[in-house]
């Protein structure tokens, strides 16, 4: 059976926009410092803001159906949502981020309850061909046979240098493509 809510996880994702799962949410108050907080003021965060972080983790989902997200922001967000089974326990898995913002009465959304996380990446496992193959349109033939290919090498090398591929393709408009 099917434990998806239509407010935080629409179980048919036809194709979904870039704001697809978002909604609006208040940000007031949560620290937008990409720096890692001192220690000290972890216990500072209210449960609210704690919430509203799971929420705005879940956000980054939705850019695995926008062609133009960065390749290297959807590679990152892939590893989190497909994670280890081990790892799903961990304060801001997206196991976790599933349970804290369906159960949550603090929650942005509507109450969902648990949700199947396995059912929720089996739903993404489905879209992905068809999202990742809109995003690929926009490159020269050669990047989407590599990523094809090669995904862990080419998210290996965006990891490295997230403006690895903007580089690769300046480097051959600029130079032609030696073999042709």
């Amino acid at each position: 059976m099917l434990s998806l809510c239509t407010s935080c996880c629409s179980p048919r994702l036809a194709h979904p926009g870039p704001d697809a799962l978002t909604g609006s949410l208040p940000l007031e108050g949560i620290p937008s410092s990409p720096l890692p907080l001192p220690t000290d003021s972890v216990g500072d965060w209210s449960e609210e803001e704690v919430v509203y972080l799971h929420w705005r983790l879940l956000q980054d989902v939705a850019q695995l159906a926008d062609p133009a997200a960065p390749l290297a922001e959807k590679f990152d967000t892939l590893l989190w949502v497909f994670t280890e089974p081990h790892y799903d326990a961990l304060p801001f898995s997206f196991a976790t981020c599933l349970r804290v913002v369906g159960c949550n009465p603090l929650s942005p959304i509507g109450y969902c309850g648990a949700v199947d996380v396995e059912e929720v990446r089996d739903q993404l496992r489905h879209q992905l061909r068809r999202w990742f193959e809109c995003s690929l349109e926009a490159y020269p033939a050669w990047v989407q046979q590599l990523v094809r290919e090669r995904p862990d090498w080419v998210h290996a090398h965006l990891d490295k240098n997230p403006q690895w591929l903007n580089e690769q393709l300046k480097s051959m408009a600029e130079q032609g493509d030696l073999f042709s």
